[in-house]
Protein backbone atom coordinates (compact mmCIF):
# COMPACT_ATOMS: atom_id res chain seq x y z
CA UNK A 1 0.00 0.00 0.00
CA UNK A 2 1.48 3.31 -0.98
CA UNK A 3 0.82 6.07 1.59
CA UNK A 4 3.61 8.84 0.45
CA UNK A 5 1.17 10.56 -0.78
CA UNK A 6 -0.98 10.77 2.85
CA UNK A 7 2.59 11.49 4.77
CA UNK A 8 2.19 14.77 5.52
CA UNK A 9 3.27 14.40 9.45
CA UNK A 10 6.71 15.24 9.14
CA UNK A 11 8.52 17.98 10.16
CA UNK A 12 12.47 19.35 9.20
CA UNK A 13 13.31 19.15 13.25
CA UNK A 14 11.34 15.23 14.17
CA UNK A 15 10.67 12.01 12.70
CA UNK A 16 7.05 13.01 13.43
CA UNK A 17 5.80 16.50 13.28
CA UNK A 18 1.86 15.43 13.48
CA UNK A 19 0.76 13.03 16.06
CA UNK A 20 -3.17 13.06 14.86
CA UNK A 21 -2.35 13.08 10.82
CA UNK A 22 0.37 9.62 11.53
CA UNK A 23 -1.82 7.97 13.82
CA UNK A 24 -5.05 8.51 11.29
CA UNK A 25 -2.11 7.56 8.06
CA UNK A 26 -1.27 4.19 10.60
CA UNK A 27 -5.01 3.37 11.46
CA UNK A 28 -5.75 3.41 7.49
CA UNK A 29 -2.90 1.19 7.02
CA UNK A 30 -3.64 -1.13 9.57
CA UNK A 31 -7.30 -1.52 8.86
CA UNK A 32 -6.46 -2.36 5.35
CA UNK A 33 -4.25 -5.06 6.43
CA UNK A 34 -7.23 -6.68 8.65
CA UNK A 35 -9.88 -6.31 5.98
CA UNK A 36 -7.66 -8.04 3.68
CA UNK A 37 -7.38 -11.10 6.28
CA UNK A 38 -3.96 -10.56 6.78
CA UNK A 39 -3.86 -11.54 10.09
CA UNK A 40 -5.94 -11.68 13.41
CA UNK A 41 -3.32 -10.61 15.99
CA UNK A 42 -1.85 -7.61 14.13
CA UNK A 43 2.10 -7.09 14.16
CA UNK A 44 3.71 -3.82 12.75
CA UNK A 45 7.10 -3.32 11.63
CA UNK A 46 7.74 0.22 12.06
CA UNK A 47 10.61 1.37 9.46
CA UNK A 48 11.70 5.06 9.70
CA UNK A 49 14.13 5.79 6.67
CA UNK A 50 14.56 9.56 7.33
CA UNK A 51 16.06 11.85 10.42
CA UNK A 52 17.81 8.61 12.02
CA UNK A 53 21.65 10.04 11.92
CA UNK A 54 22.41 8.13 15.01
CA UNK A 55 19.39 6.34 15.51
CA UNK A 56 16.09 7.12 17.27
CA UNK A 57 15.73 8.62 20.83
CA UNK A 58 13.59 8.05 23.59
CA UNK A 59 10.58 9.71 22.69
CA UNK A 60 11.07 8.93 19.15
CA UNK A 61 10.67 5.49 19.96
CA UNK A 62 7.76 6.16 22.10
CA UNK A 63 6.14 8.09 19.41
CA UNK A 64 6.38 5.02 17.10
CA UNK A 65 5.34 2.34 19.24
CA UNK A 66 2.09 4.46 20.11
CA UNK A 67 1.21 5.40 16.84
CA UNK A 68 0.99 1.40 16.36
CA UNK A 69 -0.36 0.49 19.79
CA UNK A 70 -3.14 3.16 19.04
CA UNK A 71 -3.83 0.94 15.76
CA UNK A 72 -4.42 -2.47 17.85
CA UNK A 73 -1.00 -4.09 16.85
CA UNK A 74 -0.57 -6.49 19.47
CA UNK A 75 3.53 -6.47 18.49
CA UNK A 76 5.88 -3.06 17.48
CA UNK A 77 8.96 -3.62 15.83
CA UNK A 78 10.88 -1.12 15.05
CA UNK A 79 13.92 -1.68 11.94
CA UNK A 80 16.64 1.01 11.32
CA UNK A 81 18.96 -0.44 8.57
CA UNK A 82 18.38 -1.19 4.89
CA UNK A 83 15.33 -1.83 2.92
CA UNK A 84 14.14 -5.35 3.27
CA UNK A 85 12.17 -7.43 1.10
CA UNK A 86 8.89 -8.69 2.04
CA UNK A 87 10.50 -12.25 3.33
CA UNK A 88 12.79 -10.22 5.96
CA UNK A 89 9.94 -8.06 6.60
CA UNK A 90 7.98 -11.43 7.41
CA UNK A 91 10.70 -12.59 9.36
CA UNK A 92 10.87 -9.74 11.49
CA UNK A 93 7.88 -9.80 12.42
CA UNK A 94 7.57 -13.91 13.77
Amino acid sequence: MDLSAEASFSHPRMLIGNFSKAQALIKKAAASAKGLGLQLSLRILVHPTKLVTGGLNQIEKRVLHELAHGAKAGKVFTWLGLDLSDEEVQEKLK
